[in-house]
């Protein structure tokens, strides 16, 4: 706005000229590990809570097709296909997209559809929505965030939940599995290719696969006979010490010439 002014001669100065803005960190996206979506689905599949067929479906449905907690709130019986194991999503600024899910989404959702929602829509003006909550009322998108508060509190996993993270999570998976990046953008509804968020999940895939490599690097040379772990705990470079962080392998005792005997 100063700019205009000053190139218009309405004001000579720009106060905002000296006016440094907090630059903005980009954090990673949070997400579940394959493990601990495990356990969420063993404590969702708990035959001894009422509704636990109605959380599964909705645990699994987040997962398998990564769409936002309104779009699954807001869902109707008739965008659902069960003989391609499609549904239309509706998204924001009325873009809609067709979104596989699989056989245990498939299983799930059509069990809760059978069984549990029938009972609860019995004493409701019939509707289409596909989740209900215990009145028979369309749930709501904090209904299905206390869901999944509720199911992170019986199980053995600790810190916080959003269903934003299921998004966050089912991307994640795809990665580390081998999806083709194209299939999570039509998935994903992501509409710029090389967007920020783009740029975060190719970081957290580098970091967990460099971790990987690692792990597997220690574990093979740790199992082989020949290499002794150093007993150095720092070692030398450009003439100053620095404490090494990984442990380092040789191929004969004493190698190192460090004081101690090599493990």
């Amino acid at each position: 706005f100063y700019q205009f002014m000053i190139a218009n001669q309405f004001v000579t100065d720009n106060p905002f000229d000296n006016v440094a803005l907090r630059k903005h960190e980009n954090h990673l996206p949070e997400f579940f590990y394959e493990t601990e979506m495990t356990t969420l689905f063993d404590v969702a599949y708990n035959p001894e809570d009422l509704l636990w067929q109605r959380n599964a479906a909705i645990l699994e449905f987040l997962y398998a097709t990564g769409a936002r907690v309104a779009e699954i709130a807001n869902l109707m019986t008739t965008q659902l296909d069960f003989s391609q194991r499609l549904v239309l999503i509706h998204g924001k600024g009325n873009k809609d997209r067709y979104v596989p899910f699989g056989h245990f989404a498939a299983q799930a959702l059509s069990q809760y559809l059978k069984e549990t929602r029938p009972k609860l829509i019995a004493k409701q003006v019939p509707h289409d929505f596909v989740f209900v909550n215990h009145r028979g009322e369309p749930i709501t998108t904090a209904g299905i965030t206390y869901i999944l508060n509720e199911l992170m509190k019986r199980s053995t996993l600790t810190g916080k939940i959003h269903p934003h993270m299921l998004r966050h999570t089912f991307a994640t998976h795809l990665l580390n599995n081998g999806a083709d990046m194209t299939d999570i953008y039509i998935s994903y509804e992501w509409r710029i290719v090389l967007c920020a968020i783009f740029m975060l999940y190719i970081r957290l895939l580098y970091r967990t696969t460099a971790e990987k490599v690692r792990s597997a690097q220690d574990e093979s040379r740790a199992a082989e006979p020949e290499y002794y772990r150093c007993c150095k705990a720092e070692y030398r470079t450009g003439g100053k010490e620095r404490v090494r962080s990984e442990p380092i392998y040789h191929r004969s005792r004493g190698s190192c010439r460090g004081k101690k005997q090599c493990q």
